[in-house]
């Protein structure tokens, strides 16, 4: 260990050293300062801020917990709203004290990045000493550390509320963190924040917990006590919940459960019976949703009352009876299937569309310049129960940054110089009750971020020169061709925003990676070349070329070739397929041919009469081909 400088502070860390309590210091506080003197050698006098990952390095930490902060972000902006205008800012991190996620109030920001509590940090306990974050996760349990608790006299000004996050099998996962760098806020004061924080924590835990176990029976316990069922943490009671499925086998049970009724994994794993751990009411299976049943244990000790929740598929079927609104229309749902086409990845993500169709999720279309994000924005719009309502657009990439702002959150009359003289609703306001469809949003400036967000937490608009929000009722459709999650993790895209977009992406795949590349290419000629028929030599050519601007280029190519074939046949010279710039020139027509006469040949196991009727050219032709093309490889 380094020397240690002698500051009182230090004193008062190094008398646990001894067999004298340490000064003011509660338990729980001087066994961590124990640990950081003698497990982890650190110095209580170090000065300096803590280390801080580059945007290459929290990447590999961010990636993994992605479907994490997920579920997690909802919770975050919840707790967030509580407590920032305490002067907290709010942290999730991963087990390793990676601030992997952070909220920061815009009255403290300049003093929090001065500390370096922001995303990227690292607060283990074995590099910071005794903090929040490094000391919950390494004890696994809630703690407040205010100010002087800390081991390093550097944090001395903060206080910090931290609790645990497990995930569905029981096992850390995270830690959600409070942290004010106010002076005047007193240790009672805290008290309150800590226990915000466990039950934002516990929240967050649930919204695991059911995404694990989607299509099981889940029973939500009460809080600890001896009646409740949960677990009693660091003075807090913590709720747990029960997994079971139909035959009320138990399958899952969280960390709180776990302790609490005294579960294992491998009870778990051996299909223990609920009735072997727990007796509850009769008639729960025909209960409303969320009604209390009453619970006890194997030996008739009470356990209070339960919430159970049927599996999602049930729950879908009673809500469809009682509340849904009417189901979509048949065609629009189709109109999604037949832009899936035969690629099986985007099918999949289209019929998961379709399941939620009648929820406001928002959506994010990720894809190339091209490849059909406002077309596939329309058809899932008027695939929705909003079908009859308004479907406002806004091109975030092709509007003045001056003019977004105007145009999307409106303005009052007279508001600023130049304006009308009646105002203007502004894109969000007209949106109302039917969806609003952000196009390249990933250029949309961080200050208008700012403010689409709490459209998004707030559902109200303030439009410039207003005195009063309007509320407003929409569905969000966002696209994209960058990654929003890269413009994230480098600070150009805030990630409160990214995890409130990201209902639910779909990433429209490149014209050139579809694997129905030869049937979307027929459809679309269809479409824009009704008349004219494709000759094979062209064909070959659409099929091997790279495709940069997708279906819109395609659409155009063959829109012009239509118009110049001649006796209504495209040929390959009236294809318009500019030069991709990585072969030295045009793509290899010849090259495109022998792709497609080779897939024909092995479609028809080498029988050349076949393979020149599927190809609608004679076998001498076919021949005169082969002889020609003799030697070129695909791709050259």
């Amino acid at each position: 260990m380094a020397s240690l400088k002698t500051t009182h502070h230090a004193e008062r860390v190094l008398s646990t050293l001894q067999t004298l309590p340490s000064v003011g210091a509660e338990p729980r506080i001087a066994s961590s300062w124990r640990r950081c003197l003698v497990e982890h050698k650190l110095d209580p006098a170090r000065d300096g801020p803590p280390r801080t990952l580059t945007q290459a390095e929290l990447k590999d930490f961010i990636q993994p917990m992605d479907g994490l902060i997920h579920l997690a972000m909802p919770e975050i902006e919840t707790l967030y709203r509580l407590v920032r205008d305490g002067g907290y800012c709010v942290n999730f991190t991963d087990t390793n004290a990676v601030m992997i996620a952070s909220r920061i109030p815009p009255a403290d920001e300049a003093l929090f990045r001065q500390w370096k509590l922001y995303t990227g940090s690292i607060f283990a306990e074995a590099i910071e000493g005794t903090n929040g974050v490094g000391t919950c996760l390494a004890e696994e349990r809630p703690i407040s550390v205010h100010r002087a608790d800390h081991f390093r006299e550097h944090w001395a000004t903060m206080s910090c509320k931290v609790a645990p996050v497990f995930d569905h099998a029981g096992r850390l996962a995270g830690a959600l963190n409070i942290t004010s760098c106010r002076t005047e806020l007193a240790r009672p004061a805290n008290d309150l924040a800590l226990a915000v924080t466990v039950e934002a924590a516990r929240r967050i835990e649930e919204r695991i917990f059911r995404a694990h176990f989607g299509t099981a029976w889940i029973a939500s316990l009460n809080g600890g006590g001896e009646d409740g069922g949960g677990q009693n943490v660091g003075g807090f009671n913590v709720g747990g919940f029960l997994a079971f499925d139909d035959d009320q086998k138990i399958i899952g049970a969280s960390r709180a459960a776990r302790l609490g009724l005294g579960l294992s994994d491998a009870a778990i794993q051996a299909g223990t019976r609920l009735s072997d751990v727990v007796v509850i009411d009769k008639g729960f299976e025909r209960a409303a949703p969320e009604t209390p049943i009453g619970m006890r244990r194997r030996d008739g000790t009470r356990l209070g009352h339960a919430r159970i929740s049927q599996p999602a598929a049930q729950r879908r079927s009673a809500t469809t009876i009682r509340h849904r609104p009417a189901r979509p229309p048949q065609d629009g749902q189709a109109a999604l299937m037949r832009l899936a086409g035969g690629h099986a990845a985007l099918a999949r993500d289209v019929r998961r569309l379709i399941a939620l169709a009648d929820h406001d999720l928002p959506v994010l279309l990720h894809g190339e310049t091209g490849t059909g994000k406002d077309l596939f924005a329309r058809t899932l719009h008027a695939a929705g129960s909003r079908a009859g309502r308004p479907y406002v657009a806004l091109n975030c990439a092709a509007m003045p940054e001056s003019l977004i702002d105007s145009e999307l959150f409106g303005y009052e009359a007279g508001a600023f110089t130049g304006a009308r003289r009646e105002g203007s609703k502004g894109l969000i306001v007209q949106a109302d009750k039917g969806t609003l469809f952000l196009d390249e949003i990933g250029d949309m400036p961080l200050a208008l971020q700012t403010r689409l967000l709490r459209v998004l937490e707030n559902r109200e608009v303030l439009p410039l020169g207003a005195g009063r929000p309007v509320p407003v009722d929409f569905r969000l459709i966002s696209a994209s061709h960058q990654d929003l999650a890269e413009l994230t993790r480098d600070g150009r895209f805030r990630a409160d925003l990214y995890y409130r977009l990201r209902g639910l992406q779909v990433d429209l795949p490149a014209l050139r990676e579809r694997t129905d590349k030869a049937a979307l290419i027929d459809a679309v000629a269809r479409e824009e070349a009704p008349e004219a028929l494709i000759s094979p030599a062209a064909r070959a050519a659409l099929l091997g070329y790279g495709w940069p601007g997708n279906i819109r280029q395609l659409r155009h190519v063959l829109r012009l070739a239509a118009c110049t074939a001649e006796a209504g046949v495209i040929a390959a010279d009236d294809l318009d397929l500019p030069a991709l710039g990585h072969g030295g020139g045009t793509p290899s027509l010849a090259a495109a041919e022998r792709t497609v006469i080779d897939d024909v040949l092995r479609s028809h196991a080498g029988r050349v009469p076949e393979a020149a009727g599927a190809l609608g050219i004679s076998r001498a032709t076919l021949y005169r081909k082969l002889k020609r093309l003799r030697g070129i490889t695909p791709g050259l």
